[in-house]
């Protein structure tokens, strides 16, 4: 009994190895490790319902720092919860790389439909933006 439960561990143990080396997440020692910073999982953003009931009872934090939430079912669009209770749309893109926010309006003032539509408009742009960009990158690089 013992020598088959050997034998299914070590095929275990072999099929662990082959799959660390098929995977992109091998784990390497200090010496084969990419130098600078390691980029850490960001931690999930509480999700909003996308009603305006729901927008205006987010609750802020208790640490005196702003709350940050995401719409659901509204791409790219945040409402940020200030510790002094104010609420603004802000829209969330990555341009080149980077995430860019930009601020669309108080939740006071705007409609979750005008702030969608907004958020939107701003992607749009984002993405014509870093097109545009990689052209001319290209053209200099031709030339």
């Amino acid at each position: 009994m013992k020598q088959k439960s050997k034998s299914k561990a070590k095929a275990s143990v072999a099929q662990l190895k082959e799959w660390l080396g098929r995977t992109k997440w091998r784990i390497q020692p200090p010496s084969e490790r990419p130098a600078g910073r390691v980029p850490r999982p960001k931690r999930a953003q509480p999700v909003l319902a996308a009603t305006d009931a729901a927008i205006r009872n987010a609750p802020r934090r208790m640490d005196g720092k702003r709350a940050q939430y995401r719409v659901r079912g509204v791409r790219n669009l945040v409402v940020r919860v200030q510790p002094g209770g104010s609420r603004s749309y802000h829209a969330i893109t990555r341009a080149m790389g980077q995430t860019v926010g930009r601020w669309l309006g108080s939740c006071d003032k705007l409609s979750l439909e005008e702030a969608a539509i907004r958020a939107a408009i701003v992607a749009l742009e984002a993405k014509l933006e870093e097109v545009r960009r990689r052209q001319r990158q290209a053209r200099r690089t031709a030339q």
